[in-house]
């Protein structure tokens, strides 16, 4: 589910209650996510575009052992009415985590 509310999160930015559920739940009908499983898995951000024809996504990867980051996803939709960049962190027990990049100047 964090893959939604973070994509919800670039769609419709807000300047308080950012990390709060709630902040987003009345978007949840918005994106059509017939037949996508959840946890989401990065082959099927492909079928997320497609069923989303106004939103573009890219998902970057932050190495913990290089400390570097890597481009998981990069989108080949370029002209889409919205973009969302995501990040993609991996924890404890290989559990994998997205959430809502809001400026790529600041993720240095």
């Amino acid at each position: 589910m964090c893959f939604v509310l973070s994509i919800l999160a670039g769609l419709y930015p807000t300047d308080t209650n950012k990390n709060k559920v709630c902040t987003y739940r009345k978007y949840l009908r918005v994106l059509n996510l017939h037949d996508i499983s959840f946890p989401m898995q990065t082959k099927q951000i492909a079928k997320c575009e497609q069923q989303n024809p106004f939103v573009s996504i890219n998902v970057l990867h932050y190495d913990t052992e290089s400390h570097e980051f890597f481009v998981e996803y990069l989108s080949k939709e370029k002209q889409r009415e919205k973009h969302v960049n995501l990040l993609l962190l991996e924890g404890d027990e290989g559990k994998r985590h997205h959430v809502c990049i809001t400026s790529m100047s600041t993720s240095s």
